[in-house]
């Protein structure tokens, strides 16, 4: 029994670790799109002032 609690934690921890990751991958693609987006959004007002 000890060693399917063991087993069971391990899991978890994988679970956890993966679900930091997506997290951090979620918020580095939003932070880029932004970036993006804001870059075109100047290179559009540019274009439009000339």
């Amino acid at each position: 029994m000890r060693r399917h609690n063991t087993l069971h934690n391990e899991i978890g921890d994988i679970e956890l670790q993966l679900l930091e990751e997506s997290i951090i991958w979620a918020n580095f693609l939003f932070v880029t799109s932004s970036i993006i987006l804001g870059i075109s959004n100047l290179l559009v007002d540019s274009g439009l002032q000339n």
